[in-house]
């Protein structure tokens, strides 16, 4: 049939197939030449023929008796022999995993089994295989979760992907013998990625979903009804109020946020959860359930939704939202007797009319869109519907708001109800006739109760509330702002976000010039918004360019100036995200002339902001190991171009290669002597002037205004006391311009200060300048002293300054040690608070340079309480300076301290 040079009469694989199909065990001999002569010719066939060659030799054996006769036990080990030689990967016949796939087609479950002939060959080859199905998937990849909240572009989930066409699997290529657990459904995996927040970009590319058009997903909607379950099992444990609150507020987000995206309809999910609570008698938790219920209910009211909605008939949410939330009530509410009236001194009365507020909230839509609701009202909630029209008709007054949950339990109802949000708005800062104005702001457990859209309409009371005062006629003295609106309205903000407060508040508050309202505004955000709330990349990116506006204006009091900086520094602490880079890139791509323009993110005045934010993005591309070949460049140019500054040396191993080049290069030989010499220049200049007006033009209407902090510290250490003509150039100077008298004022006394043994007095020099003249605010000074380029000797002599500064006086550390042993971590929940911060000002009290009108008189060094401290102090102004100097400087500095 074939020649010996392999040139092939008739194909192999017909011949054997033809071989195989009449072979019989009953004629041996037949069966044993058979088998000699399809081993002799089998090197011929092509790899899809040993295939299918496998497959026939399975079959064959597959229909012979499990008992054969001892003689013949020899042939069919000899059939043995010819299936191991095809199968082994030496004989290089075909790929083992087309054998593997043609075994596991023949083979699929444990009701097929093959002959206990093949058995050990098929075995073997299995084996064999495991390693490779190890190798192409990840044996603990069902024990690992992706991170969220960072970029997919930096945090790859592809190796997450589900087949949602099979039960939410892994996708997994061939019939390998992968783990048991890689072949089951994912539900935990989903279930963990829905209920983190921001999770739809991570599901999308998981379940392979299409990012522009939503489509529901039966995987999503079972991971929410389960998180209901879980809630539900956690309310019949009779867990603390506030953790309960958390579980039922997550499930409310994750409900109307899923559902909007229409990723899990509303009607399925309580579909779903209905048919898991069936079997179970989970009771306890049914007011909560009907609260998150109302949530998403009350939300559809928004413009967002509505217009969604509006693509719908009219009529479309009784049955895809009414009838299965009244499904969900015939479950669990199967009392006998009518629901009764709630206690309203509790916060639970929320929860305990939730199913009546419902019904009233369902009723009132009807009746908008002249619908007729398929049920009738049950008889269980008569009793308390008609207490609630009976509380909506008697509405309380401001004083006795605060007292019950009266209030709180309307707003869910009737939202938009102005009286209603009149009264609450009221409670917070007072009326025209009332006295004293109101010290309590909203309860945390008010707003925790409140339904969101009521805290929308809320906050937007709030607003026009601030946006009123900011039009108010010009006062010398502004009264300022009442610390509950202050208090109340940052609360909102933790829960609602800046959006509004950016575009439409801030904006109106700078056109109008009201410092003050702008100063509280800062401080909220400093210390509220910036801390609490986990604000997204691209608004933070907007607060960042938009407090860099303010900062480069120059009309701007000292103070507010100082409160800008304040907060621009904790906006660029919390910018270390890869998404942030990434819109970085885009910006210095698309325009190469970031940080010439002040609405831009750098600061064009502020050396320390600009240090800050180069070590924020070199710490996040350290860990996200972004590529910056494109864009680092151009950022780094516009950083030096803005505001021109080196590294120290020390800090060069903190920082990742790519910044080297950009951030450390040697100063001048004689620098030293230079600045050294100019301050001398400059202190003669200030003495040869024979009248006040003619140091000020110099000092600050000249290049000399840079050198002026420095003329004050060798009056300071020459005489003892500053002249009070030092106090006008001050007032009379530019806010902004204060931040390189300072780095001047720090590098002239490090350099001329290098014996441990003059550091004592150094300090106490620098103590009055900060506590008794108040020229220098405490956290801007620790800042510039910890991002200085010094090394060796310098980075000790400064580091040992400032630990002088910081733990030897007496001053700084009373205050940290007084605010430490009084307030308590959680200080915003505290009614009083305002109260307990208002006596340590008056102990320790944070003052502004002020203005007598007579700069000749004794009396001009007076100072008073600086205006509107309703949240900073400086304990907390110095906390953000710590980190940027332990990331910028070397060990050994660090042993200075």
């Amino acid at each position: 049939m074939y020649f010996s040079g392999q040139h092939f009469i008739m194909f192999p694989s017909l011949v054997c197939e033809a071989v195989l199909r009449y072979l019989d065990l009953s004629k041996e001999m037949v069966w044993r030449e058979s088998l000699k002569f399809i081993k002799e010719i089998i090197g011929g066939v092509d790899y899809k023929g040993c295939r299918d060659l496998t497959k026939q030799l399975l079959q064959k054996f597959d229909q012979l008796p499990l008992v054969v006769p001892e003689h013949q036990i020899p042939a069919l080990l000899q059939g043995q022999e010819l299936l191991a030689y095809i199968l082994n990967r030496n004989s290089a016949l075909m790929p083992a995993y087309f054998a593997h796939d043609e075994i596991q087609r023949q083979y699929p479950d444990k009701n097929h089994t093959p002959h206990w002939v093949c058995k050990e060959v098929i075995g073997k080859l299995k084996g064999g295989m495991v390693t490779t199905a190890e190798m192409v998937s990840g044996i603990v990849l069902p024990y690992l979760r992706p991170v969220l909240g960072v970029s997919t572009t930096y945090m790859p989930v592809n190796a997450w992907r589900l087949d949602s066409s099979k039960q939410c699997c892994y996708t997994l290529k061939g019939l390998l013998p992968y783990k048991e657990s890689l072949l089951k459904p994912q539900d935990d995996l989903i279930y963990y990625i829905v209920i983190q927040p921001n999770s739809k970009d991570v599901i999308g590319s998981i379940l392979n979903l299409a990012r522009q058009t939503s489509q529901p997903s039966q995987f999503v909607e079972e991971a929410i009804a389960r998180l209901g379950v879980v809630a539900m099992e956690l309310s019949e444990h009779n867990l603390e109020a506030q953790r309960l609150f958390e579980v039922w507020n997550q499930m409310a987000n994750i409900l109307i946020f899923y559902s909007y995206l229409n990723l899990a309809p509303f009607g399925s999910v309580l579909e779903r959860l209905r048919e898991k609570l069936y079997q179970l008698h989970y009771r306890k938790g049914r007011g909560y359930l009907m609260w998150t219920i109302l949530q998403y209910t009350t939300s559809t009211s928004t413009s967002a939704t509505a217009a969604k909605a509006s693509q719908q008939p009219s009529n479309s949410w009784v049955q895809k939202e009414f009838l299965p939330m009244m499904s969900v009530f015939d479950l669990l509410y199967q009392d006998k007797e009518p629901l009764p009236v709630p206690d309203t001194s509790k916060p639970s009365c929320v929860y305990d009319v939730s199913m009546a507020s419902l019904w009233i909230s369902y009723t009132k839509k009807a009746e908008a869109e002249k619908v007729t609701l398929p049920r009738s009202t049950p008889c269980l909630l008569r009793k308390q519907i008609e207490w609630i029209e009976k509380l909506n008709e008697e509405i309380p007054t401001a004083s006795l708001a605060m007292k019950d949950y009266t209030l709180p339990l309307l707003l869910n109802i009737y939202n938009s109800n102005e009286k209603l949000l009149n009264v609450l708005l009221e409670s917070t800062v007072g009326s025209p006739t009332s006295s004293p104005y109101p010290t309590t702001p909203l309860a945390c457990t008010t707003l925790n109760v409140l339904v969101m859209h009521a805290k929308v309409r809320l906050m937007d009371k709030f607003k026009n509330h601030l946006i009123k005062i900011t039009e108010l006629p010009k006062q010398p003295e502004p009264q300022p702002l009442v610390h509950a609106l202050l208090e109340s309205y940052g609360r909102l903000l933790v829960w609602l976000g800046t959006r509004n407060l950016q575009s439409q508040l801030i904006p109106l508050v700078f056109k109008t010039q009201s410092w003050h309202v702008l100063h509280a505004l800062l401080e909220l955000i400093a210390y509220r918004a910036a801390v609490h709330l986990q604000l997204q990349f691209s608004l933070k990116f907007q607060m960042l360019q938009q407090f860099q506006t303010v900062a480069g204006v120059n009309v701007i009091p000292n103070q507010l100036f100082v409160s800008v900086e304040t907060a621009v520094l904790r906006i660029i602490k919390g910018l270390n995200t890869p998404e942030f880079l990434i819109q970085l890139a885009k910006q210095c791509v698309t325009d190469p002339k970031l940080g010439t323009d002040p609405k831009l993110l750098l600061s064009a005045d502020s050396e320390e902001l600009n240090k800050v934010f180069v070590l924020i993005v070199a710490q996040t591309v350290h860990i996200s190991n972004m590529d910056t070949s494109s864009w680092l460049d151009l950022f780094m140019k516009a950083v030096q171009t803005a505001t021109p500054h080196a590294w120290s040396e020390s800090a060069q191993q903190f920082f990742p290669q790519p910044f080297h080049q950009h951030c450390f290069f040697p100063l001048p030989a004689d620098h030293r002597t230079i600045l050294i010499n100019k301050v001398d220049e400059e202190l003669r200049r200030y003495k040869s002037k024979n009248n006040d007006a003619e140091l000020i033009q110099v000092f600050n209407e000249t290049d000399s205004s840079a050198f002026f902090y420095c003329v004050l510290w060798r009056l300071l250490l020459d005489t003892g006391s500053i002249p009070n003509i030092c106090l006008k150039i001050v007032l009379l100077g530019v806010p902004k311009k204060q931040g390189a008298q300072v780095r001047k004022l720090v590098d002239y006394v490090v350099y001329t200060n290098t014996s441990n043994t003059q550091l004592n007095n150094v300090a106490i020099k620098f103590n009055e300048l900060v506590w008794k003249y108040n020229f220098i605010c405490l956290d801007r000074l620790v800042l510039c002293m910890v991002l200085r380029r010094y090394d060796g000797q310098d980075a000790q002599v400064c580091f040992a300054i400032l630990r002088h500064l910081l733990l030897v006086p007496q001053e700084f550390s009373q205050r940290v040690s007084f605010f430490v042993r009084e307030v308590p971590p959680n200080y915003w929940e505290v009614p009083s608070w305002d109260q307990k911060h208002a006596v340590y000002l008056r102990q320790y009290l944070s003052v502004t340079i002020a203005i007598s009108g007579d700069f000749s008189s004794e009396h001009c060094w007076d100072t008073k309480p600086s205006k509107g401290l309703n949240t900073a102090n400086v304990f907390w102004k110095c906390l953000p300076a710590i980190p940027p100097g332990v990331r910028s400087c070397g060990p050994e500095t660090i042993g200075a301290l």
